[in-house]
């Protein structure tokens, strides 16, 4: 009788987030309202959607050696196949012609009428050297969705399979 108690009075807890340190990689659902598209990220991990400026959101730990940066761009081109074509081609130019980025692989390809693109490689700034992957699509609309995961040099180990997940949990409303 008393184990059955403490368990109802742990499941009590637990259900009204009290116990949630024990569990700092519970994932929690994000909504962007600005958007339109769902993510999750760990608990312990922040959000940033204050950019009102910039179609930009920010999700990083809290040593801040792992980034995911969720962008959205709208421009007519985007609306037809050739605005596509031609802004992921000048995507792929950009990257090859920054220094701060070394391209270790960009591919692209067009599926149900949306094209899609991703490039991998090493990113540098101030912080360091940082391994990234940047996924997009373009989805016929005048919208592009643009998702970058970024593990700074020494910490993938540490943060890429979480990295990984928010990049998965990524869907368009």
């Amino acid at each position: 009788m008393e184990v059955i108690a403490g368990l109802i009075i742990l499941g009590g807890l637990y259900a009204t987030g009290f116990l949630d340190f024990l569990n700092p990689y519970e994932f929690r659902a994000y909504t962007s309202p600005k958007f339109g598209y769902t993510v999750s990220y760990p608990r312990n991990w922040t959000l940033d959607d204050s950019r009102s400026t910039a179609a930009l959101d920010l999700i990083h730990n809290a040593n801040k050696n792992g980034v995911v940066f969720i962008q959205v761009f709208e421009h007519a081109d985007y609306a037809t196949p050739e605005g596509r074509s031609k802004a992921v081609s000048e995507m792929k130019n950009d990257f090859a012609g920054r220094a701060e980025y070394k391209l270790d692989s960009f591919t692209d390809e067009i599926r149900d009428g949306h094209h899609y693109f991703l490039a991998k490689g090493l990113y540098k700034d101030a912080n360091g050297v940082w391994s990234f992957t940047q996924e997009g699509a373009f989805l016929g609309d005048r919208r592009a969705y643009n998702i970058v995961s970024r593990a700074l040099s020494g910490h993938a180990d540490e943060v890429g399979a979480t990295l990984k997940a928010i990049v998965k949990s990524f869907k368009i409303q």
